[in-house]
């Protein structure tokens, strides 16, 4: 039963992480989350965890993902089509990609 609880926390751990970086963005949580799924990583919420114990800051951590986020938002754009806030999410991180080259 431990090693359930410790998973439970350390998957919350990420969760939050992963929304306050959503948040750091203006992109809807669920999206985020959605985006990075949707490029293989199923496990993503231990990955943001695993960011977080390393000591990785928000911006840190954000750029790290933006790739990743930027491959996820066109995989969520191709299978249920143009959306605001799809769109939006893709021009968001389009911008962060800007900012850091």
């Amino acid at each position: 039963m431990t090693g359930f609880l410790w998973g439970l926390r350390r998957t919350s751990r990420g969760k939050k992480f992963g929304n306050e970086i959503a948040d750091s963005m203006g992109i809807p949580h669920r999206v985020f989350h959605r985006a990075i799924e949707l490029v293989g990583m199923e496990m993503h919420l231990v990955f943001l965890a695993g960011l977080k114990d390393e000591g990785k800051s928000i911006n840190e951590a954000r750029e790290e993902l933006l790739p990743i986020l930027m491959d996820g938002l066109y995989a969520i754009e191709a299978r249920f089509g143009t959306q605001k806030q799809i769109t939006d999410s893709i021009d968001t991180v389009m911008s962060f990609l800007a900012k850091s080259d």
